[in-house]
């Protein structure tokens, strides 16, 4: 999001996990406006202490106006941490892996 964390967003995710992921707050200054490409593919879920896991991967790509590659990453692992909220799925965490083989075993 370019608007921040703001009250709808704070709905759905932790502070924490908004900052890693929010690829805005990383070049507003120096590209005020960017493109972005982003793919999920959920690979599964697992539960564990009343909170969901669910292992993904990612594919990220990000070009300002001028289409200069800023971000290029295929197949990223990473894993987010679901909890319930006020009855919605609520990401309170994100576990981010060099590749598959480092991913916990629990979580493939």
């Amino acid at each position: 999001t370019t608007s921040g964390y703001n009250a709808e967003v704070a709905k759905h995710m932790s502070f924490d996990v908004f900052k890693r992921s929010n690829i805005y707050e990383d070049f507003k200054t120096q590209h005020p406006s960017i493109k972005t490409d982003l793919t999920l593919y959920e690979v599964n879920q697992h539960e564990y202490d009343g909170s969901i896991y669910v292992y993904m991967k990612i594919t990220l790509f990000a070009k300002d106006t001028m289409t200069n590659q800023l971000i290029s990453g295929g197949n990223l692992d990473v894993v987010y941490k679901v909890s319930n909220k006020d009855g919605q799925p609520f990401l309170e965490d994100k576990m981010e892996y060099v590749s598959e083989n480092d991913v916990p075993q629990k979580f493939r």
